[in-house]
């Protein structure tokens, strides 16, 4: 090791700085080859994969904000139906819909003289119900009692008004009318089988 050391330092200075300066540019070398490079390597890397999963998270922020946007168009949608669906049901429910004229008729204070149903008529798209009504009451009675048939949720058209004098020579009869009309509800027909629609194929 001594001799080693005595050649060394027996080397003329500028030697020494040279191969000084090759030992440092080794130790360089190697430093960046073994890890500096490896090290820029698995940055870009990362940079590389956090660009992407930057762009995967914009990509379903996007896609989640869409997907509120339908559920909301479709909660809608289905509110559209649903209030449709009172208006225009799948089905007569003649039934209910008779208590509900009756009830509003005693409410109003008319008397009931005759309610009977007609044949449907169908269409293309929807049912009519037609309904002829006779109803005794005062000029307000009969009106209110409309006024309430055009509220409804479930459509009813009411025409073919007729309004005459009723007098039984009678205190109770004074100021009293007779009121004869069609009324009209409606069904709908979507849904159907297409032999329940006119026989269609």
């Amino acid at each position: 090791m001594g001799d080693q050391l005595e050649k060394f330092w027996s080397i003329p200075t500028p030697q020494k700085v040279a191969l000084f300066v090759l030992l440092m540019g080794l130790i360089a070398g190697g430093w960046y080859y073994l890890f500096y490079s490896d090290t820029t390597e698995a940055l870009e890397k990362e940079r590389a994969m956090s660009a992407r999963l930057a762009k995967d998270l914009l990509a379903e922020q996007e896609k989640e904000k869409n997907l509120e946007i339908l559920k909301q168009e479709v909660a809608e949608l289905e509110h559209a139906r649903d209030e449709l669906h009172q208006r225009l049901p799948d089905d007569a429910k003649i039934a209910e819909l008779l208590q509900q004229v009756h009830d509003q008729a005693k409410i109003a204070g008319l008397e009931m003289e005759k309610f009977e149903r007609v044949n449907p008529e169908d269409a293309e798209m929807y049912t009519r119900i037609p309904v002829r009504m006779e109803l005794l009451g005062t000029f307000n009675e009969i009106t209110s009692f409309f006024y309430y048939l055009g509220k409804m949720k479930r459509i009813v058209n009411v025409e073919n008004i007729t309004l005459q004098s009723y007098n039984k020579n009678d205190d109770q009869s004074a100021n009293r009318l007779r009121a004869t009309c069609l009324a009209t509800t409606f069904m709908s027909r979507f849904g159907q089988p297409a032999d329940q629609k006119g026989n269609k194929r």
